[in-house]
């Protein structure tokens, strides 16, 4: 075994399968519990390296019946599964490894089998779960709350969008940052959500946070406009003016001086 471990180790599979093949040949019955398990193992992944799929499937799904406990048999069947393009195959042989696994190795497989569902099935709810799933498992993992951010977004699951754009803000500490990103819930909720009243609430968030963020303030006049809530709507231009002056914008001063004008003659007759 000695040798068809050097040849299995240092790339040379088609003799370290000629090699496993003639130790199972002269063990026989003689070879038993871990001993076999991993002769199969190597004898199957050798298989599979030299292109030899019903080889390797047949000794690996032995070696994996074997030893349940062990990750490398149904790795290597999985990617037996990949090479053929039979992604069902894939997602159930990663999905009978989630049995046994835990830790990191579990938040892995969930991923992997979430990126299959995206991105060689497009089953985007299937991929979502998945990912979800795993966040369970790692709550604070930015990488999996970015990616499952944009399978909500593709699948139009607006809801459970903002949650994981507002989870993303949770982790942020800068100010701006964090803007941003409630910003974009914002846009969500008002422009695919129709939601006014709740976007309003994320935008003044946002204005909180970044007083600068003249987009914020202009899509919150907008909003607030379209509420005919006129008191919002001169404070708001208040604010505006008092940014404008303060950054000797004579243009935006002069727009937000006819703006007040027009909100006090036609909605407050003040003038």
């Amino acid at each position: 075994q000695a040798a068809a471990k050097v040849f299995f180790d240092h790339g040379d599979p088609k003799r370290a399968l000629q090699l496993y093949t003639a130790i199972l040949e002269e063990a026989g019955s003689r070879l038993v519990g871990s001993d076999r398990s991993t002769v199969l193992f190597r004898h199957g992944e050798a298989a599979r390296r030299a292109g030899d799929a019903v080889t390797a499937l047949k000794s690996l799904s032995e070696a994996a019946d074997m030893d349940p406990s062990a990750p490398e048999p149904l790795a290597a069947i999985a990617k037996v599964h990949e090479t053929k393009g039979d992604w069902e195959e894939v997602i159930r042989i990663k999905s009978r490894r989630l049995d046994v696994a835990s830790g990191d190795e579990r938040v892995d497989l969930l991923v992997e089998i979430g990126e299959v569902c995206a991105s060689k099935l497009n089953d985007r709810t299937r991929a979502a779960k998945s990912f979800a799933t795993a966040l369970e498992e790692r709550p604070e993992d930015r990488k999996l709350l970015t990616r499952l951010m944009q399978v909500y977004s593709e699948n139009k699951d607006w809801q459970k969008l903002v949650e994981i754009v507002l989870k993303l803000a949770d982790f942020v500490d800068d100010k701006k940052q964090k803007a941003k990103y409630i910003h974009t819930a914002a846009m969500v909720t008002s422009q695919q959500m129709n939601e006014p009243d709740k976007a309003l609430e994320f935008l003044d968030k946002v204005l909180e946070l970044d007083p600068s963020n003249d987009k914020a303030l202009d899509e919150a006049l907008k909003l607030r406009r379209d509420k005919e809530d006129f008191e919002g709507v001169e404070k708001m231009l208040k604010v505006r003016l008092e940014r404008a002056t303060e950054r000797s914008d004579r243009d935006t001063v002069l727009k937000t001086f006819d703006e007040l004008g027009e909100l006090y003659h036609k909605k407050l007759n003040l003038m």
